[in-house]
C-alpha cells in the first residue's frame, strides 16, 4: 500500500509538458525552429530589421541586422522567415514612396532573400538591398521572388518571371531553384503568378500556385507525385499546407459557406485526400507524422485552440487555448519533439513567443 501510495503521489505531482517563454515580443516574422533555438524577425524603431535567436531561460541574441535604408521615403520590412538546424533564410523587402495623392499613396518595391548560418551573419541569395527603389518601367524581362523554404543546408527559392509585355507565346511562368551546396537545380512549375508558396523536405518539393493548385514533385525521379486542385476538394482556395520528408502533405482548403477551412492529409500509398478536421484557420505545420494547426471554436474566430494530431487520425490534443486578447501572431512551426508559436496580447501589452516540448 505504501508503494502504491508513493506511485499515486508521484503521478499527481508530475506536470504535463508546458509552454515556456522564449521572448516577450510580437514578432514581424516567424517564429521558426532552428536546432535548439527559435528564430524570429523584428523591426527596430531606427528603421533597421533584425533576425533574432533565443531559447527559454536566456536572453535573445542578434543573428543579423540590416540597417535602415538611407534613401528618402524608403523603408524596409522583414518576413517571412524559414530555418532548419543548419541555416536560415529571410525575405527583406525595400519600399519607396513615389506618388502621394489626396487619398492614396503609391510605393515601388524590391525584395531581397538573405541566407545565413545560425552562428550569425547573412549573404544575398536573391534580389538586392537598395538604399532607394527607383520607379522605372519594366524593360525586356522581369523576375520577382515567390515563396521559399529551407531543409537542412538546402534552400528552395520560388520565383515568377517573364517578358514585360505579355503575349500568348510569352506569359508569366513559375520556377523553383533548389540550392544544395554548390549545385543549383531549377524545377519549372508552369505558368502563373504569385502568390506562390514552396516547401522542401527530403527528396520532395511541393508548391501551391495562386492558392488554387497543390503539386508534389520528386526531385530524384523528376516526376510529379501528386497534383490536387482546390476544386477537386470542393473548395475555392488552398489556405495552407506543409510537407514532410516521406512526401506526406497536410493541406487546408476553404470555401465561403464553410466555417473556416477544412484540414486534409495526402499520404503516400493512400488514395485521395483524407479529411482530418473542420473549422481550421489555415495555419499549420507538419513533422514526424503529426500536424499542428489552429482550430476555431466559434463562427467569429473569437476563440481558437492549437491542436496536435496524427496524420493517421485519432484524438486531438489541445496545446493552447487562444482568444480575443491572446491571438495567434504569425506561423506555427513543429519538429519531432517541439512546437513554437507567438501570441499577440493587444496593442498595450507585449506579445509572447512560446516553445512547447511535446
Amino acid at each position: 500500500m505504501r508503494a502504491l501510495a508513493g506511485i499515486v503521489l508521484a503521478l499527481a505531482l508530475a506536470s504535463p509538458a508546458s509552454a515556456a517563454t522564449v521572448a516577450r515580443t510580437t514578432p514581424e516574422a516567424g517564429p521558426v525552429l532552428a536546432g535548439p533555438e527559435v528564430l524570429w524577425g523584428s523591426e527596430g524603431s531606427d528603421g533597421s530589421v533584425r533576425v533574432m535567436a533565443g531559447a527559454p531561460g536566456r536572453p535573445p541574441r542578434l543573428l543579423h541586422r540590416i540597417a535602415a535604408p538611407t534613401g528618402e521615403e524608403t523603408t524596409r520590412g522583414i518576413g517571412p522567415l524559414a530555418a532548419s538546424p543548419d541555416t536560415y533564410a529571410v525575405r527583406v523587402p525595400t519600399s519607396t514612396l513615389f506618388d502621394r495623392d489626396f487619398d492614396s499613396l503609391s510605393y515601388v518595391g524590391e525584395d531581397a532573400l538573405l541566407r545565413g548560418p545560425l552562428s550569425g551573419g547573412a549573404s544575398l541569395l536573391f534580389g538586392s538591398l537598395p538604399e532607394r527603389v527607383d520607379h522605372r518601367p519594366c524593360e525586356g524581362r522581369y523576375e520577382v521572388l515567390g515563396g521559399f523554404a529551407v531543409d537542412g543546408a538546402r534552400f528552395a527559392v520560388g520565383s515568377e518571371y517573364g517578358p514585360c509585355v505579355m503575349t500568348e507565346q510569352g506569359q508569366s511562368r513559375l520556377a523553383i531553384a533548389v540550392h544544395d551546396g554548390g549545385s543549383r537545380l531549377v524545377v519549372e512549375a508552369g505558368t502563373g503568378t504569385v502568390p506562390f508558396e514552396v516547401r522542401l523536405a527530403g527528396r520532395f518539393l511541393a508548391w501551391v500556385s495562386a492558392n488554387r493548385e497543390l503539386v508534389v514533385h520528386d526531385l530524384e525521379s523528376g516526376a510529379t507525385v501528386a497534383r490536387i486542385r482546390a476544386r477537386d476538394l470542393g473548395a475555392r482556395t488552398i489556405s495552407g499546407f506543409d510537407l514532410q520528408a516521406d512526401g506526406a502533405v497536410a493541406v487546408a482548403y476553404w470555401r465561403l459557406r464553410w466555417r473556416g477551412s477544412r484540414l486534409g492529409a495526402l499520404i503516400p500509398g493512400r488514395p485521395g485526400v483524407q479529411l482530418l478536421d473542420r473549422h481550421v484557420s489555415g495555419e499549420l505545420a507538419l513533422a514526424g507524422g503529426r500536424v499542428l494547426y489552429e482550430r476555431t471554436l466559434d463562427d467569429a474566430y473569437r476563440r481558437t485552440e492549437l491542436v496536435l494530431r496524427s496524420l493517421a487520425g485519432g484524438p486531438r490534443h489541445a496545446l493552447a487555448h487562444l482568444g480575443e486578447r491572446r491571438a495567434l501572431a504569425g506561423p506555427l512551426d513543429l519538429d519531432a519533439t517541439r512546437a513554437t508559436w507567438a501570441v499577440d496580447r493587444g496593442a498595450h501589452r507585449p506579445g509572447r513567443i512560446v516553445l512547447r516540448e511535446l
